[in-house]
């Protein structure tokens, strides 16, 4: 709290079937509830901060503590997601769920601006309209990036 820092959590997301169990999923409205207080916690207007990302962010009213919540499963937010991936190896992904992408690292060592900025653009325009339209099951969360 002295730091001011905002703690985020994201629901368990179906990324790799073989570890995916939806016993394990835990809504963010459970979250919400099983927090100290869970009425003091108010929900902020972040429509106007571009940089807030997929999160809803809440406030608890005694303490001035924030906390965000992405909510992958219960409230999809593919249509305002803000978000690009990159992996270790050099591969923006337009989405979490999505496995295609653009090989960023060649354009990147050669310094060619023109280049890094005309493969984030085409990524950017690959974005799916939904989780489902890139979702395949097979990627693991530790190969994606972040």
């Amino acid at each position: 709290r002295s730091h001011r820092a905002v703690l985020r959590l994201i629901e368990f997301m179906p990324l790799d079937d073989s570890v995916w169990n939806k016993d394990l999923f835990i809504p963010t409205s459970d979250i919400m509830q099983r927090l100290p207080d869970p009425d003091r916690w108010e929900k902020l207007d972040n429509s106007s901060d571009h940089s807030a990302g997929p999160a809803r962010y809440f406030r608890n009213s005694s303490t001035g503590q924030r906390l965000g919540l992405i909510e992958a499963v219960s409230h999809h937010f593919c249509d305002s997601c803000n978000r690009l991936r990159v992996s270790a190896s050099g591969i923006m992904r337009p989405c979490l769920f999505s496995e295609e992408g653009v090989f960023l690292r060649p354009a990147l060592l050669s310094g060619d601006a023109a280049e890094v900025k005309a493969l984030i653009l085409r990524a950017v325009s690959c974005k799916p309209g939904s989780y489902k339209q890139a979702r395949s099951g097979a990627m693991h969360m530790s190969r994606i990036g972040g």
